[in-house]
């Protein structure tokens, strides 16, 4: 039957004016089930096949291959429910109705039991599918079916009820080909980006170990590493924000804005009412005592805005002898090259098993081997530099592309 009006997409490849019928998922499948329960015993590195999980599969249907694990399980049960090329494996648990195409490897796999295999009839493309199921149309319905319980459930049975707006084979071949065209430059993007950062790393841990040096403009070396504590390096300074009425708040925090804590931090403390807060300007360093989920012990970040800002008092605030040096800790105690050890003999354990280490302690007890020239100070940040602002620029790239991805698919299904 037609759609109504209103109920067609909102961009359609123009040679396309047939008609989109309303079906329910069942009306395409020709084959559907779990894969098999066994015992986590059965997982073996030498054995004959691989399960998918949900953890196999990426948000956006990419099934990771490499990473499913290998199991030895009877010949029987593998091939009652060996996957096939063109598959489908949808999630049923935790990340309900993630969905993957699944294509021919040289080892059989079959779904997980958390997992449902879908063999789709010739009118169906499954990629056209995996696609579907990335819209909020189709997740609506998906939270809809999903049973909770201490992990959430999506039963087979319900999955057969998904209503669905298809087009023709030939439309939903076109479409399904248009979206993996933009994946294919999102996962091009992810691979610069990772490669980009592994090579930073890599570099950074050789810079820092002086394993490799910079050279001066003569092409000779600069002066030894000095190996100081923080202090020698670093100033806590405890400026506040005066500001007391609610009005000027509210336009102090406008002009000099309060750091955004979750970006740039990975955490927040902010509220409307920032008087008493740190004032934070370019180039200082931020440090919390507290443990976060991305550092042990407390994050140890610089302020690169370009602005002043201010942040919670549960921040201590350092001003470097330079901006070179500050952008040289922050890369240091993020560049994940074991820069915590030198804080773990530092921890105090309080009540509830809390860590902390005090600001005295950060300053006087850490000590690091650091460039003492300007000018290999100067070189070194400006590398680092140079390498975040390509890891941010691909970062944006990437942003944009999904966001540009998840736009047509709104539009482009109904």
């Amino acid at each position: 039957m037609n759609l109504e009006k209103e109920k067609l997409p909102k961009l359609r490849f123009k040679e396309f004016n047939e008609e989109i019928v309303n079906i329910i998922f069942e009306e395409v499948i020709e084959d559907s089930g779990y894969g098999p329960r066994f015992n986590s015993n059965d997982y073996n590195e030498h054995g004959n096949v691989k399960t998918i999980r949900g953890t196999d599969i990426s948000s956006s249907g990419e099934i990771n291959y490499e990473q499913v694990p290998l199991a030895r399980l009877d010949d029987i049960l593998v091939s009652n429910h060996q996957l096939q090329d063109g598959d489908l494996v949808m999630i049923t648990t935790a990340d309900c109705g993630l969905t993957g195409v699944f294509r021919k490897q040289n080892i059989a796999y079959i779904p997980s039991a958390y997992a449902v295999k879908i063999k789709l009839k010739k009118s169906a493309n499954p990629y056209f599918f995996q696609y579907f199921f990335q819209t909020s149309k189709a997740k609506n319905q998906v939270s809809k079916f999903i049973r909770k319980a201490t992990v959430a459930n999506l039963p087979g049975s319900d999955i057969l009820k998904f209503k669905i707006n298809l087009p023709s084979i030939t439309e939903q071949q076109k479409i399904a080909a248009f979206f993996t065209a933009i994946d294919n430059k999102i996962q091009l993007l992810t691979r610069k980006k990772t490669l980009l950062e592994k090579y930073k790393k890599s570099v950074s841990q050789k810079l820092f170990n002086q394993e490799i040096r910079f050279k001066d403009d003569t092409g000779g070396n600069y002066e030894y590493w000095k190996k100081q504590n923080l202090s020698e390096v670093l100033v806590e300074h405890k400026e506040r924000n005066k500001t007391s009425q609610y009005e000027e708040v509210f336009s102090v925090a406008k002009e000099k804005g309060v750091i955004n804590q979750i970006e740039h931090l990975g955490r927040s403390y902010a509220s409307n009412i920032i008087e008493n807060y740190k004032v934070v300007y370019p180039f200082d360093i931020i440090y919390t005592k507290s443990p976060t989920s991305d550092f042990p012990f407390g994050i140890i970040k610089q302020n690169k805005l370009g602005r002043t800002g201010v942040v919670s008092v549960l921040y201590a605030v350092f001003k470097p002898n330079n901006g070179n040096i500050g952008y040289i800790i922050d890369d240091y105690f993020s560049s994940g090259i074991n820069a915590y050890n030198y804080l773990n003999p530092l921890v105090r354990r309080g009540a509830k098993n809390t860590m902390n280490i005090s600001n005295d302690e950060f300053l006087n007890g850490v000590k690091l081997s650091l460039p003492v020239s300007p000018g290999e100070q100067e070189k070194f940040a400006s590398f680092l530099m140079a390498m975040n602002n390509r890891i941010i620029l691909l970062a944006t790239q990437l942003q944009k592309m999904q966001a540009f991805k998840k736009g047509l698919l709104q539009q482009m299904f109904v």
